[in-house]
């Protein structure tokens, strides 16, 4: 979790249950303005794996692998940066060791 510039509160993730009362990890991506939930990103489903595309190049389905754990900042220009945590790496399960930035 983290807080934008906006005061905002982001949540990434994490160990949980599924609709479908599958557990596992998720890759969903939330932001409460103080009064409503978002849901901005990513998949309902657990254990999905990232879409990675061209490492540097941005793109509409890069999206991060399910994860717990990640470490979690906000840069100067309001980017957020992602890096590992446990979780799903399209290979199995294990601990991450990828970077994501991402602008809101």
């Amino acid at each position: 979790a983290w807080i934008d510039y906006d005061d905002h509160l982001w949540l990434l993730g994490g160990l949980g249950t599924a609709e479908d009362a599958s557990s596992g990890y998720f890759n969903d991506l939330w932001r409460f303005d103080g009064g409503y939930w978002t849901w901005v990103a990513g998949s309902d489903q657990v254990d999905q794996p990232g879409s990675y595309g061209t490492k540097g190049e941005t793109g509409a389905v890069n999206t991060p692998g399910a994860r717990s754990g990640p470490a979690a900042w906000i840069d100067s220009g309001a980017a957020l940066w992602l890096f590992g945590g446990y979780g799903t790496s399209g290979a199995g399960l294990g601990r991450l060791n990828d970077l994501w930035r991402y602008y809101p």
